[in-house]
């Protein structure tokens, strides 16, 4: 009898609940495109990378704020809600075909329209994470209409489920991660070296 009572007692805390694990599967990433930074998170297509540094995060916020500060198309949001994370979006974001070797010819049509974009860098010691997400393609018509394309809509199956793998989506998500792995690299800039 004792030890029917101190299993009825110790029976909840050994075995766990179902509930926490499905919790971490959904906000794991469910799909991604092979060597990119391209990820699939609740149906919505995000970039995200993490870059190393030798620089410690007092430091390196310094660096990335001077960065994103001097970055064609950047804009900060007005509130920050810590000093080593920064907030802010792309606006207007032109991707450069010729820095790639892309042409009109060989690159999706959608890499000739201003990109805007939402961006969270998370800054630690030594290491950094780019988040970008909610990439639109934003331009107007000739009769003066917003034309508005979700990066979704481009590179995901219609259930959103997953990427799709035709050869259009996986140059777009390939030219973009190779532009954004650059934009937000400090490697890139000059700022990496005192004079």
């Amino acid at each position: 009898m004792m030890k029917m009572m101190l299993l009825a007692l110790l029976l909840p805390v050994l075995c766990r609940a179902q509930g926490p694990k499905a919790n971490a599967q959904s906000a794991a990433f469910q799909d991604s495109v092979p060597q990119t930074s391209f990820y699939l998170k609740d149906r919505r297509v995000i970039f995200q990378k993490v870059y190393t540094s030798k620089l410690p995060q007092k430091e390196l916020s310094d660096k990335l704020f001077t960065l994103l500060n001097t970055t064609t198309g950047f804009r900060f949001d007005l509130d920050q809600p810590s000093a080593a994370d920064f907030y802010g979006q792309l606006c207007n974001y032109r991707f450069d075909r010729e820095r790639y070797g892309a042409t009109i010819f060989n690159s999706p049509i959608l890499l000739a329209i201003p990109i805007n974009a939402r961006v969270v860098v998370q800054v630690k010691d030594f290491k950094y994470r780019i988040t970008v997400s909610e990439v639109v393609f934003t331009d107007y018509s000739v009769q003066g209409s917003l034309i508005e394309e979700l990066l979704e809509k481009s590179v995901m199956e219609k259930g959103g489920s997953k990427f799709k793998i035709d050869k259009t989506s996986l140059k777009l998500a390939n030219y973009l991660n190779t532009d954004f792995t650059s934009l937000f690299s400090l490697d890139r800039s000059a700022l990496t070296s005192d004079f």
